[in-house]
């Protein structure tokens, strides 16, 4: 399997985690939690991470769902791991993605995505909900993992 496919799975684990670890055991408010100065509240931040990694999928064939603007906070968390599992599942297969190289799915929508996942926690943190801080460097993060079933390590 190329570097660059395990590269791209590598980061795909990360998200996974990093998400996670931002809106798990989130308050019931949160999705809505709106900060002023017209922010994108955490709900509208999850459903556009959703929309990147659709078309993320787009490139291996799969047909993009318009539907995504339309899911409760739960549904959209379960359609995050969805589609991570989905892109993570062709790239296992050594699926190249049409008409895209992995530099551009990584400096683009990959990279996009990653900045609202840290948003979010940041938004966990404004709204009084902060997560607890933890050790990146030492998480458990395995290529082919990006269910919701992620194992922290926090400080603390």
């Amino acid at each position: 399997m190329s570097n660059h496919i395990n590269l791209v799975r590598h980061l795909l684990a990360t998200m996974a985690y990093r998400f996670q670890y931002a809106v798990r055991d989130a308050p019931k408010a949160f999705p809505d939690y709106d900060p002023g100065n017209e922010a994108i509240p955490p709900l509208d931040l999850v459903r556009h991470i959703n929309i990147l990694l659709d078309y993320v999928s787009s490139f291996f064939g799969e047909p993009q769902d318009d539907g995504v603007q339309s899911l409760d906070w739960d549904e959209s968390i379960s359609r995050f791991h969805a589609l991570l599992s989905t892109i993570d599942q062709r790239l296992e297969a050594e699926s190249v993605p049409n008409g895209v190289t992995f530099e551009t799915l990584l400096q683009g929508p990959l990279a996009d995505a990653l900045t609202h996942i840290g948003q979010l926690a940041l938004l966990r943190r404004l709204s009084g909900s902060p997560v607890q801080k933890g050790r990146f460097r030492d998480a458990k993060i395995e290529i082919g993992k990006v269910g919701m079933d992620q194992e922290f390590r926090r400080d603390g």
